[in-house]
């Protein structure tokens, strides 16, 4: 076997967990509130459910969270076309998804340590 075929199948093998990983994650959100997982983020981001949010939160901490949410829309199209974009450019997209997720366990990590 060459290595440009050892490549593609660790590839679709790191594919296949990272999948599982995904779809074990939603299927345990989904068994804990007994809703679809589209039911819960669309209730959760609802325009009336983040109203009630920004009225829990600080200014600095929902601000924070619709800096995420804003960036995450922003990017929405480029992610659905990811497969059919040249390397260089699937790259940057997942950097931004990458930065995106840090940015967003920064504000989980907010919350916890303000609740405390």
């Amino acid at each position: 076997m060459s290595v440009q075929e050892l490549d593609a199948l660790k590839f679709v093998a790191e594919l296949l967990e990272a999948t599982a990983r995904y779809i074990d994650a939603e299927a345990d959100l989904e068994m804990k509130y007994g809703k679809s997982f589209e039911e819960i983020s669309k209730e959760t981001l609802s325009p009336p459910a983040l109203l009630e949010l920004s009225k829990k939160l600080s200014p600095e901490l929902f601000t924070k969270l619709m800096v995420v949410m804003l960036r995450l829309a922003a990017l929405g199209e480029r992610v659905r076309n990811v497969w059919g974009m040249p390397a260089e450019e699937k790259k940057k997209v997942a950097s931004e998804i990458k930065s995106i997720a840090e940015d967003l366990k920064s504000f989980l990590h907010d919350i916890e340590v303000n609740t405390r």
